[in-house]
C-alpha cells in the first residue's frame, strides 16, 4: 500500500506544466482548463499490483459535492485478505460530521471543526494534473465509444526529479523508470473521463519482480452531484468516537 501511495503522490508532483505541440495537445489543454472548474463529480480509482508472489487489487470510489460533502468507499484484496470501508463526510455549520464503517464493524462518527479538517481524498483537480506536464500528446484510435483517446508521454527524468518532494514526505524512493512514461487520457464533451496508467514494463523496484502494476482513474458526473445524504439507518445507529 505504501508504494501505491508513493506513486500517486509522485505522479501528482511531476505533472505540473504543459509542453510540446504534437497532435492532440489542443484537445488536452482545453480539457485541462475545463477540469479546473469541476466542483463535483464521481471518481473511481482502480489499482492492480502483482509482484514478488503477492497481489493488491483495490478500488476506491469517491463522490463529492461543491460544498465539500463526500461519500467514499474502498474495497481491496491485499495478500489474499479482503478489506473494505465506507464513509460519509457532511458539512453542517462550522463542523464536518464524518461517518465511517470499516470491515462491517459498525458505523461510528466524529465531529471535526472546519478549521481543523484535513481533506486527504484525491480530488479531480489533482488527478487531471496527471496529464498536465506532458512531453508529447498524440491522438489515437479510441477503444471507448464517443470518447477521444490521447497518448500522453511524460519524460522519465521529470518523474525522477519529483523524488525530492516524496522523500520530504518521509517516503522511501526505491524504484527507477526504464523509459519515458506513457498514459492514456480519454476525453468526452471537453472533460477528462479516464486516465489509464501502466507502470508494468518500465518500473524497476529494488529486489522486486513485477508482473502487473496498473492504475486507472475514471471520472464521471462532472459538476452533476448536487447533494450527498447520510442514510437514515447510518444516522440513527452510528456511535460517536
Amino acid at each position: 500500500m505504501k508504494r501505491i501511495k508513493y506513486l500517486i503522490v509522485l505522479s501528482i508532483m511531476i505533472l505540473l506544466t504543459g509542453c510540446g505541440a504534437n497532435d492532440g495537445s489542443k484537445i488536452l489543454e482545453d480539457a485541462l482548463t475545463n477540469m479546473q472548474n469541476v466542483n463535483s463529480g464521481i471518481m473511481e480509482v482502480d489499482v492492480l499490483v502483482a509482484m514478488d508472489g503477492y497481489s493488491i487489487d483495490m478500488r476506491i470510489t469517491n463522490a463529492f459535492t461543491e460544498r465539500g460533502d463526500a461519500h467514499s468507499s474502498l474495497t481491496a484484496s491485499v495478500l489474499g485478505i479482503d478489506v473494505k470501508s465506507e464513509s460519509y463526510t457532511i458539512l453542517d455549520g462550522d463542523d464536518y460530521y464524518i461517518y465511517t464503517n470499516d470491515n462491517d464493524e459498525g458505523w461510528t462518527y466524529e465531529i471535526i471543526p472546519v478549521n481543523e479538517y484535513v481533506n486527504d481524498e484525491m480530488s479531480v483537480g489533482m488527478v487531471s494534473g496527471f496529464a498536465d506536464n506532458y512531453k508529447s500528446v498524440t491522438k489515437v484510435k479510441s477503444d471507448r465509444k464517443g470518447e477521444t483517446k490521447l497518448e500522453v508521454v511524460v519524460d522519465k527524468d521529470a518523474i525522477m526529479n519529483a523524488l525530492v518532494f516524496a522523500q520530504d514526505l518521509g517516503e522511501e524512493a526505491d524504484f527507477e523508470l526504464a523509459d519515458d512514461f506513457v498514459m492514456n487520457v480519454y476525453i468526452k464533451d471537453g472533460y477528462i473521463t479516464c486516465i489509464s496508467m501502466n507502470f508494468t514494463d518500465i518500473l524497476n523496484i529494488e529486489e522486486s519482480s513485477i508482473s502487473t502494476y496498473t492504475m486507472n482513474f475514471n471520472i464521471s458526473e462532472h459538476n452533476n452531484v448536487a447533494e450527498i445524504a447520510v442514510p437514515k439507518d447510518v444516522y440513527d445507529n452510528a456511535k460517536q468516537i
